[in-house]
């Protein structure tokens, strides 16, 4: 009799489960579409993503830079000013709306704004052979082209650039991650975070190993 009972609750709860499962499956449902190189894309080997502020979204593979604006592709292969190839690729979008990317090849470190349909090359700042990280932003109404390299960062403003040396690293420091907004900028290095603020520092934690923040 016990046995029963307990059978029956036993199917009971699992028909239970399985309804729930299954209109919790339903509730969840989404459809995804799949891009690649056939659709419009440059190349399938993708090395950043970023969407700018009209909702494009731009990509950077190993053969080129495309862009989506939701149903068609553009690729933008302008080798006069962009070269194909280039690796280490980062984009950003800063506070003027540009799309600003960054990659090196055999020539060296290269540094790239886009805006108004339009690629410009920009100078890079102290030795151009110096590889450089391209600071991330939380907001792109209040991310500041900065780029990092060694114990130095630079920004840039008005077309100059602005160098902040970070005067108490040691030779095993590296920079690892910087993200910016306003006039502030965190940076992540092996050993420690700093804070950034108005081209003064000040340590904020000592923590080895930080990859990225």
């Amino acid at each position: 009799m016990t046995r029963n009972i307990n059978e029956k609750i036993y199917r009971f709860l699992l028909s239970a489960a399985i309804l729930f499962i299954a209109v919790l499956g339903h509730g969840q449902s989404f459809v995804a579409s799949i891009y690649k190189d056939k659709k419009g894309m440059a190349s399938n080997r993708v090395t950043k993503i970023v969407q700018i502020p009209n909702g494009e979204i731009w990509i950077a593979t190993q053969d080129g830079i495309s862009k989506f604006d939701g149903l068609y592709w553009t690729t933008k292969a302008d080798s006069s000013i962009v070269p194909m190839g280039l690796s280490g690729v980062q984009m950003e979008v800063i506070s003027d709306s540009s799309l600003i990317m960054t990659g090196s090849n055999s020539e060296g470190p290269h540094l790239f704004k886009y805006k108004n349909d339009q690629w410009s090359s920009l100078p890079l700042p102290g030795n151009d052979k110096l590889s450089y990280l391209l600071a991330k932003g939380i907001n792109f109404r209040s991310t500041n082209l900065i780029l990092g390299s060694q114990d130095k960062i630079y920004r840039y403003h008005e077309e100059q650039w602005i160098e902040i040396v970070l005067s108490d690293f040691d030779k095993n420091e590296q920079i690892k991650d910087l993200v910016s907004w306003g006039v502030k900028t965190l940076i992540a290095t092996n050993k420690r975070l700093l804070l950034v603020e108005n081209n003064q520092f000040k340590p904020l934690l000592k923590q080895n190993n930080i990859l990225n923040i």
